[in-house]
This record gives C-alpha cells, structure tokens and sequence, in this order.
C-alpha cells in the first residue's frame, strides 16, 4: 500500500471504504495468487469516483491486474478508461455502457466465460458489451 485512508462510511452507509487518491500514485497490492488459467472469472468492484479523468486518446485508472507478459491474451485488467468501466485481456477489450458520475458509489464488473469465451462488462448491473473472441486467457502469475 502506498499511503492510502479509510473513509466512513463506506457503501453501505456503515464501516469503512478504502480512498486511493490519483494524484498521490497510490494503489494496493494482493498479495494472493489467483490462478485464471482455463477458468472463468469475475472482477467487481465499488468505486466513488472524485472526479472522472479523461483524455485523447483515452485516460486510465487502473482498478485491478494481473499478467504474466505483456502478450495477448496473459494481460488481464479493469478500469475505467475515459470514465466508463473497461475490461480488457491486452487488445482483447470490452467496455461498460455509461459514464461513470463523481461523488456517488457505482458497482462496476467485468466477466470471463471460459466456456463460450466471452467477456462482459458491466455498470450497476447493466450490461454495457460483450464480446466473444476465439482465443482463450492463459494468465498463471499476479501483477
């Protein structure tokens, strides 16, 4: 961890929430091993965006990753990416359906079926895209 706080209350009005502050570089490391390899996968997280960066041609802010290189397909994140929720496998992308709003908890998920090989992304539980794709992920290490 690099300096972050706990704010209350948290989503649900009770306990506590994690504040990652951009402008401070400030993230979180999981130390587990979470081995993806040939299974699927959800990703979700609650986030309260301060403010919704973007740029030309695109801004991210990373929310989870893992990878063991940086080839297609053993790259696998969640963030947002110019505001809205963005899943992608390295070029193997999927993106949520709206915008994010500042100051208000939002739910944002990004699914894998390995079975059908597709990937889903999501905003408050409505499905923003989903796509299929012909490859299969191949992550074995963490990020």
């Amino acid at each position: 961890m690099n300096s972050p706080t706990y704010v209350s209350p948290g989503y649900n009005g009770r306990g506590y929430a994690i504040q990652l502050r951009r402008a401070s570089s400030q993230y979180l490391t999981i130390a587990n091993f979470m081995n993806f390899y040939q299974r699927s996968l959800t990703v979700e997280a609650w986030v309260y965006p301060l403010t919704i960066y973007t740029a030309s041609p695109y801004d991210d802010t990373i929310i989870y990753g893992q990878t063991n290189s940086s080839t297609l397909n053993q790259y696998m994140w969640m963030m947002l990416r110019n505001g809205k929720n963005y899943g992608a496998f390295h070029s193997n992308d999927v993106t949520g359906p709206t915008v994010f709003q500042t100051n208000q908890w939002q739910h944002m998920a990004f699914t894998y079926d390995y079975a059908a090989t597709t990937q889903t992304a999501y905003v408050n539980g409505v499905v923003g895209n989903l796509i299929s794709s012909s490859s299969i992920l191949f992550i074995l290490d963490f990020f």
